[in-house]
């Protein structure tokens, strides 16, 4: 094997255990928000709310405005 070669096959397993290495990286999992109703406030005085999320005990959601810090949570039972 000429020298060109073995060049090109060195940085191809570089490269190869490179991507192997950062695919193995654990990634943050997303949060499900609890089941129940989820109302978003302006600021820390819980006047003015800005939005709304519904989580439903199937874990679809229905929802409008904005999502900030400030919330208030009320649970929802799934209970039958």
């Amino acid at each position: 094997m000429n020298k060109r070669k073995r060049i090109l096959l060195g940085l191809a397993a570089v490269s190869l255990l490179v991507v192997a290495l950062l695919m193995a990286i654990p990634r943050p999992a997303h949060a499900v928000p609890a089941v129940g109703l989820h109302k978003y406030y302006s600021d820390a005085t819980y006047t003015v709310q800005v939005g709304q999320l519904r989580v439903f005990c199937n874990f679809t959601t229905s929802g409008w405005g904005v999502l900030t810090n400030y919330e208030k949570y009320t649970p929802t039972s799934c209970d039958v």
